[in-house]
């Protein structure tokens, strides 16, 4: 966006009959900020849709706006006294399905914060918008706002709120055994499956066995959301356990919760889905000699009041998107099944005794076709829809593939009816290629089939929507001996729901208040975890400062100790811990960016409480890989934060600056600011690792800058000056096709390498351009 900012500082004085007063003795100062929106109209260069924004970013698909005006000099803080923005109508056919559906679901609205940013006034939000009084869609071109000082209805309260963190972590001593599971749902751990892990259960008291785990989907990356701020105890059965000897056939039965989630979005109306971006299991921790907390199963409280309502119908919910293909080598998103040289692909969802009602089919693909649309068709019974994602273009920033999503309404199964056990709901899914050359990609399928509550034997779970408050009485159809039904709402805490017999089944009565979760199931044996080692005992949840966190791998903590140890004698207090006893404590096991934020996130809440200074630096050593959900723990690399935009080569991309984002209004928005300073050590094994360290080393033992010969290299009496003052500038271009903006970051890099050339003749600046070398085929590439 180009940004044109008008300043208008003035004094004035405001008499007490105003509506807008001063403080006594004071004169306040107002000043006005105006922001013009640059809208791109160009299919090839909007990654979804036909509206793209020169800068910005995107949530999902719609295209955010971010405005900062910075505070006059002299002003330490400002506030906002008023606000417009201009509009102006999109036609409905430029919008996507998928965007006219966010749009038309009240998406948050865009204002003016003064206490947002540092020194500073922020606009942030979306820039386009649905009209209901004017009923119709529309893009924002002018936002502006009026910031004074000085005056007192104005004046806003501001404090840091912190959180209750736990002061120890839960499994911190002790025998703790990591488990896996690759989705949701019913497990039990037994006496086999103890030996086959090679423990003798005959030597462990089941009363102090203890689960747990949160869980393992994504957290939450506003840093306002609630999460978890430490590892739960799972509320599990153990029928038989009372007699402190694990007998045959005793076992202990839980609920887990897998990597991805299904859940009802109030606000919306609307089912949605998430597939962990880098994560393919869920972990969770067992405990075999631990007291109990809050680790066994209670009873549900029974509700008095007559119901309002009968419910014996849910809506069967289930996706499928597949990880496979990072088309742009950058991003959190992948793509599924690649359709080109196969065009034609059936999926298959199991959806046992469905109603005669319309189900719902949702897909999103992605398409890279040069120059002309391709489509995708979606056929389903009676379902039937197309996606046409926009053309792709040869320009060098150009999308490497764009996206469309789309969905349809009808009766789709294959039979319905309380015995249509076997019922299926088959998608069939079709790529017509606008061009030979086209490669498209499924990104998900989203399924909703209305279906009759019943039970015959297999566990299965279910969730009503949350509706105005009441009670609601569900009547679930079974003919099984034994069916018992849990409340999972609160994931790792279920309870145990108090059945009424009725005929041809069981009833319960709950509160609509909420979106509620259940699970029923008899007297089947269930899946069992995954055994995947011993957990490495630790408790950062008792460190209370730190100046320096380092974050590494086993594989360079000597080195990074060593490191550790340099700035220690520096005067620096440092935590030195592994990603893994990170993602242990913090994100349940589950590889997790926002488990390395949530610890610095912890220190800085500490430190405000206690009065100290808060952390100041975060040290992650080891490489990145934007492929972290590909056996991560195997390789040499600390996790990357990965952008959602995944298809742009300008508009994706990784950054450590998100782990530094550590206030609470803060999470993964372009215009978030750094609390800290971070830095990442790109090694890939012990030399280099060990390299850096040395060379670190050799920086802070000579600190002058008197130039010597092999001063960076360690060598006795020799200084490390002259390197100090040269300033290299890498650059590249992209390969395209020659087009505008074929060298544009060439011609970037070397703007400023003149500029500070000519500004600050104290420095050597060098220069190195790719193209400036041939380029040589080998046989790796």
């Amino acid at each position: 966006m180009n940004r044109f900012l008008i300043f208008a500082l003035f004094a004035a004085f405001i008499f007490s009959a105003s509506t807008l007063f001063s403080q006594e003795n004071a004169c306040p100062e107002v000043f006005e900020a105006t922001f013009q929106v640059d809208w791109i109209q160009e299919d090839s260069v909007a990654p979804v849709g036909h509206w793209s924004v020169n800068e910005g970013y995107w949530l999902d698909e719609i295209p955010w706006g971010v405005f900062e005006t910075p505070w006059p000099s002299g002003w330490e803080s400002g506030q906002v006294l008023a606000e417009s923005e201009s509009w102006t109508e999109v036609p409905e056919e430029t919008l996507t399905n998928r965007q006219r559906y966010l749009l038309s679901n009240e998406l948050p609205t865009g204002h003016w914060e003064s206490r947002a940013v540092d020194n500073a006034a922020q606009w942030l939000g979306p820039l386009l918008r649905f009209n209901k009084s004017r009923n119709m869609y529309e893009r924002l071109t002018h936002v502006a706002g009026v910031f004074g000082r000085g005056w007192i209805d104005f004046e806003v309260s501001f404090g840091n709120r912190t959180r209750e963190w736990p002061t120890q972590h839960p499994i911190s001593t002790g025998t703790i055994l990591r488990l896996s599971i690759p989705s949701t749902g019913m497990y039990q751990i037994d006496r086999e499956w103890m030996v086959d892990a090679g423990f003798n259960p005959d030597t462990i008291d089941p009363r102090k066995v203890q689960l747990f785990g949160n869980g393992g989907t994504l957290l939450p990356m506003e840093n306002d959301k609630s999460r978890p701020l430490g590892l739960r105890a799972v509320a599990a059965e153990f029928e038989g356990s009372g007699d402190g000897i694990w007998d045959e056939g005793d076992a202990l039965v839980f609920w887990a919760q897998g990597p991805d989630r299904i859940a009802y979005n109030s606000g919306t109306s609307a089912w949605e889905h998430l597939r962990h971006p880098y994560e393919d299991k869920a972990w969770y921790f067992l405990a075999i000699d631990q007291e109990q907390e809050a680790s066994r199963i209670t009873a549900a409280p029974v509700l008095s009041e007559l119901p309002d309502s009968v419910v014996n119908r849910y809506c069967n919910v289930q996706f499928h998107e597949q990880e496979l293909e990072s088309p742009n080598r950058s991003g959190r998103e992948w793509f599924g099944e690649s359709f080109g040289t196969i065009n034609q692909q059936t999926f298959e969802f199991s959806t046992p005794y469905p109603t005669g009602e319309a189900a719902k089919v949702s897909a999103r693909f992605a398409a890279q076709s040069m120059g002309v649309q391709s489509t995708f068709s979606v056929v389903s019974g009676e379902i039937q829809f197309e996606a046409s994602p926009s053309y792709t273009s040869s320009t060098s920033t150009s999308n490497v593939a764009n996206l469309a999503s789309a969905s349809g309404v009808g009766v789709a199964a294959t039979q319905f009816g309380l015995d249509a056990d076997d019922a299926l709901l088959s998608v069939e899914v079709g790529f017509d290629k606008g061009v030979s050359t086209a490669i498209g990609w499924l990104d998900y399928l989203l399924v909703e089939q209305p279906c009759h509550l019943k039970f015959d034997g297999t566990p299965f779970s279910f969730s009503f929507p949350g509706g105005n408050g009441g009670v609601t009485e569900s009547q679930l159809l079974s003919n099984q001996e034994g069916v018992r039904v849990w409340d999972i709402t609160d994931g790792p805490q279920p309870r145990e729901i108090q059945l009424m017999p009725m005929d041809g089944g069981v009833k319960w009565s709950f509160e609509s208040d909420t979106t509620r979760a259940y699970v029923a199931f008899g007297q089947s044996t269930f899946s069992k975890p995954s055994f995947s080692g011993l957990v490495t005992p630790s408790n950062l949840h008792a460190v209370e400062r730190a100046d320096l966190v380092i974050v590494t791998r086993p594989l360079f903590m000597e080195a990074a100790q060593r490191l550790a140890a340099l700035h220690a004698d520096d005067g620096l207090q440092v935590l030195v811990t592994t990603q893994r006893t990170v993602f242990d404590e913090f994100s349940s096991g589950s590889i997790d960016p926002t488990a390395i934020k949530m610890l610095m996130m912890m220190l800085r809440d500490r430190a405000i409480d206690g009065g100290w200074e808060p952390p100041r630096y975060l040290q992650l050593f080891g490489d990145g890989t934007y492929e972290n959900r590909d056996n991560l723990e195997a390789s040499p690399y600390v996790i990357t934060y990965q952008s959602e935009n995944s298809v742009s080569p300008t508009g994706s991309y990784v950054s450590d600056d998100y782990f530094g984002f550590l206030e609470n209004q803060y999470g993964e928005g372009i215009g978030d600011k750094l609390a800290i300073g971070v830095g990442r050590i790109a090694c890939e094994s012990e030399t280099e690792a060990n390299a850096m360290v040395d060379k670190v080393a050799a920086y802070m033992r000579h600190p002058s800058s008197e130039a010597a010969e092999g001063g960076c290299l360690g060598v006795v009496g020799a200084d490390d000056g002259r390197w100090r003052n040269r300033i290299c500038f890498v650059s590249d271009d992209m390969d395209g096709n020659g087009g505008p903006t074929e060298i544009e970051h060439m011609v970037n890099s070397d703007e400023h390498a003149t500029k500070l050339a000519e500004e600050h003749p104290e420095y050597d600046v060098t220069k190195i351009y790719l193209d400036a070398y041939p380029q040589e085929s080998t046989p790796g590439g």
